[in-house]
């Protein structure tokens, strides 16, 4: 019970320091309050893309009827020791496959309807603090981000911080004080 405590008082405190490194990656491009909203409005659409995103995955996994197969070939590797089909395991990972690709399409179609919202919201000293925000070192495919073009840098930057599952919230709080 102590162990179970614990481990949500962890996690509690993991996610308050998730919050406070959103937070110090959005104050300082310092946003208006006519910013934040624009921005939490196209966050809603991102999220309302994200949930339909979702309801395709469990359609995927339902149109294939996948999940009793799997039930019943970990029904029988746990008790006589017998290893998953190989037909099952093929027809996972082109699931899996599709998936990916779907839930890739998606959330660079989410960060491009970001961008737009930046590029019409922000000024350019705004974009530039967000493409200077970006870890020079961090690497995206075979390039370091210092290297990147400033479309890419500002593309990193929302997908890492704007696309963040907090980040709505902690626009919410700021717009209460924003000018």
């Amino acid at each position: 019970q102590e162990s179970t405590q614990a481990g949500k008082d962890v996690d509690q405190l993991l996610a308050k320091i998730e919050k406070l490194n959103i937070v110090k990656f959005v104050t300082p491009l310092l946003l208006k309050k006519s910013q934040l909203n624009a921005l939490m409005s196209t966050i809603e659409k991102v999220r309302a893309k994200q949930s339909e995103i979702i309801a395709l995955d469990a359609m995927e996994f339902k149109k294939q009827k996948l999940e009793a197969e799997v039930d019943k070939a970990l029904e029988d590797s746990l008790n006589d020791g017998s290893y998953p089909k190989r037909v099952l395991q093929v027809k996972i990972v082109k699931i899996q496959e599709a998936i990916l690709m779907r839930r890739k399409i998606a959330t660079s179609e989410m960060v491009d309807m970001l961008l737009a919202t930046c590029k019409k919201e922000l000024n350019e000293g705004q974009l530039a603090v967000m493409r200077n925000l970006t870890d020079p070192n961090y690497v995206e495919g075979e390039t370091k981000a210092s290297k990147l073009p400033d479309d890419e840098k500002t593309k990193l930057y929302i997908r890492e911080i704007l696309l963040s599952p907090p980040t709505y919230d902690i626009f919410k709080q700021l717009a209460k004080h924003a000018q």
